[in-house]
């Protein structure tokens, strides 16, 4: 961390650069609707995601009002709508232990912690699973290729999967 940068400000700049490979994945596949930015799964797993990022780039050491006003940032940074509101629909739905808001949450913290070497191809995991058969479907690949086709299989298992499914909805 520069001494002349706050903590905020770092957690904002992190959360906001975890979030952009995954808005421009549902861009690429098929787009974010306003609405998917209430939707429970999508929510959590971009809350979790964003949260991690702004923790581990400030060491920890922001503050849990600098982690909310850095949400807050990064959600108005990548859907050019009000990022307030989105935090606060997740803060609602955390607090009320929607289902499928947890489930986004989890799925996002396995692709982290895998992603940050936390846990590993050894766990014994659904969503690794089904990473490490997409980067075997990529065949030959060995090392930091493999673990990182492993991501690129759980976040298009997890995150991509449900864009498109709340895509097909939208459009039926």
């Amino acid at each position: 961390m520069s001494w002349f940068r706050s903590k905020r400000k770092i957690a904002t700049e992190a959360a906001t650069q975890s979030l952009r490979p995954l808005i421009g994945l549902a861009q690429m596949s098929g787009g974010m609707s306003l609405w998917m930015w209430r939707d429970p799964y999508l929510l959590g797993y971009m809350t979790y995601t964003a949260s991690f990022y702004a923790k581990a780039e400030t060491n920890g050491k922001a503050s849990h009002t600098d982690i909310g006003f850095a949400l807050m940032d990064a959600f108005s940074n990548v859907s050019n709508i009000n990022g307030q509101s989105i935090t606060e629909t997740s803060v609602v739905m955390a607090e009320a232990k929607n289902e499928d808001y947890q489930a986004g949450s989890s799925d996002a913290m396995t692709v982290a912690m895998y992603s940050a070497g936390i846990i590993d191809n050894n766990v014994d995991d659904p969503l690794i699973r089904l990473g490490k058969a997409h980067a075997d479907a990529m065949g030959g690949m060995m090392g930091p290729d493999y673990n990182a086709a492993v991501v690129g299989g759980m976040i298009h298992g997890s995150f991509v999967e449900r864009v498109k499914e709340m895509r097909k909805d939208e459009n039926a």
